[in-house]
């Protein structure tokens, strides 16, 4: 029998999976959200125009050193490009739009009600 060949680089994906479309997608959102236009974008994270496409359209599975790159850019981190849809993904990404000291309250109040409660 002879050996299957590997299509395209070992992060490419022929058809992109979904969480890959999804990771894809998150990054098109935040880029936006952030005011980078494509041709912007690329240049700021310091990748290829095609490598950025390929990772936007969910046919590429950034390293970490490219999520690195691209949370950089958009000036977040990493995390930040991973959430998903649970509610504690939810509550992790809503916190981006708040500021330190709303952050500390928030945090402060989480403690206070994490330490209520009995360790399961």
């Amino acid at each position: 029998m002879a050996a299957k060949k590997r299509q395209g680089p070992p992060h490419y994906r022929r058809r992109a999976v979904n969480e890959a479309k999804a990771l894809g997608r998150r990054i098109r959102q935040l880029r936006l959200e952030a005011g980078y236009d494509f041709d912007a974008w690329v240049e700021t994270c310091e990748l290829s125009r095609a490598y950025c496409s390929e990772i936007e359209s969910g046919h590429y599975l950034p390293t970490v050193v490219t999520l690195r790159k691209i949370a950089t850019a958009l000036e977040m981190t990493i995390p930040d490009l991973l959430v998903g849809s649970t509610p504690r993904e939810r509550l992790f990404d809503l916190t981006r739009r708040l500021d330190a000291p709303q952050i500390r309250k928030l945090l402060a109040e989480a403690e206070a009600m994490a330490a209520s409660r009995p360790p399961k």
